[in-house]
């Protein structure tokens, strides 16, 4: 395993109680210990494994690897050849408009792709069509002036 960091894509966040960390450029989410946090925050640079075991002293170099095998599966942490790497290169124009920015594009990429809402609320541009569905009444023919006058079907 090469060089690793941290992903700078990874969000933490409480759902239902529970940390998660999800890398948005992946729609990689997991549930997290909070021992995490600290981890990944040492990975700020790259580092070689063996210099990433001598900072978990309290934990065996095998333990460590397998670890960060384990957070580099899940794109929380990455390489400098892999592909996810070369991706985040690309974000570098987003760092100007914040991290909103980038959370907000990310979240919503695949909203165009959930089917329409279809439930029975009015819409700003279908209440004409709702209240014709709603209310199945007889169309009405109207003229300036005139008073209405409702045609047969």
């Amino acid at each position: 395993m090469s060089d690793l960091k941290r992903s700078d894509c990874v969000v933490f966040f409480f759902r239902d109680g529970e940390l998660h960390a999800r890398n948005f450029l992946t729609d990689e989410e997991v549930t997290a210990e909070p021992v995490l946090v600290p981890v990944l925050a040492r990975l700020d640079d790259r580092r070689v494994p063996a210099e990433l075991c001598r900072l978990f002293p309290e934990y065996s170099p095998a333990s460590v690897r397998r670890a960060l095998a384990a957070l580099a599966l899940r794109g929380l942490v990455i390489t400098r050849d892999s592909k996810q790497a070369q991706r985040e290169k690309g974000l570098a124009l987003w760092k100007s408009c914040g991290m909103e920015a980038l959370l907000f594009h990310f979240g919503t990429k695949h909203a165009h792709r959930q089917k329409p809402v279809t439930d029975e609320t009015p819409h700003r541009f279908s209440q004409r069509a709702w209240a014709r569905r709603r209310d199945k009444a007889k169309p009405v023919h109207r003229e300036h002036g005139a008073v209405p006058v409702h045609v047969a079907a």
